[in-house]
């Protein structure tokens, strides 16, 4: 589990099966991370140490029907989401703005975006 997990477990913000929100504080030592299957509900903060931070979905087989509201909540630098190698059709969502979200659907072999207020390059 990393230092930013732990913190977040400690402020009772996350990181168990039995949690599925998930709170990520980017920092020179936390640039990315990989999400669970179950952390379904993200929120990731940028604006600590203004570094960019790289969110990558879980295996889209292993998340088939479920859905991930994902949200830039606090920035100073980009988040990007991407998949996870898997040929899921997924294009890199970057988000660049305090706000920005994206909710996605796995349908087994497919990432779906639901709804958005970001831009994918």
């Amino acid at each position: 589990m990393s230092m930013e997990r732990r913190e977040a477990a400690l402020n009772n913000m996350s990181v168990g099966p039995g949690d599925d929100l998930l709170y990520i504080v980017a920092s020179s030592t936390n640039t990315s991370d990989t999400m669970e299957v179950f952390e379904q509900v993200v929120r990731v903060d940028t604006e600590t140490n203004s570094q960019a931070f790289t969110l990558t979905l879980p295996n889209v087989s292993a998340a088939k029907g479920k859905i991930y509201d994902i949200e830039l909540e606090l920035d100073d630098a980009n988040l990007t989401v991407q998949d996870n190698d898997d040929d899921a059709g997924l294009t890199d969502i970057v988000m660049d703005t305090a706000g920005d979200y994206v909710v996605l659907m796995s349908n087994g072999f497919m990432w779906r975006e639901l709804a958005g207020d970001v831009y994918s390059h």
